[in-house]
């Protein structure tokens, strides 16, 4: 059996990007330290290192909307909806 890093394509306001699904320990960093900010503009901070980590630049997450944003990072780390 052999495992390569997973790729996604996404299309964000007209332009295409290529993002790496992250490893088990980005995830539970970027959960740990989510979690630790209750400041939103901080978050937001900590959410754009996460998705950069993945091969997003910081400046296009600023300019998303929110809900986009969170529908990104469920595709990421595969959170299926209930």
């Amino acid at each position: 059996m052999e495992f390569s890093r997973s790729a996604i394509k996404a299309k964000i306001y007209g332009k295409e990007y290529e993002l790496v699904k992250p490893s088990v320990s980005v995830v539970q960093e970027f959960g740990k330290t989510a979690n630790q900010d209750e400041d939103p503009a901080k978050a937001f901070g900590v959410v754009a290192d996460f998705l950069s980590q993945c091969g997003l630049p910081k400046d296009v997450t600023m300019d998303m909307e929110p809900g986009h944003v969170n529908q990104l990072i469920d595709l990421l780390i595969d959170k299926q909806k209930k």
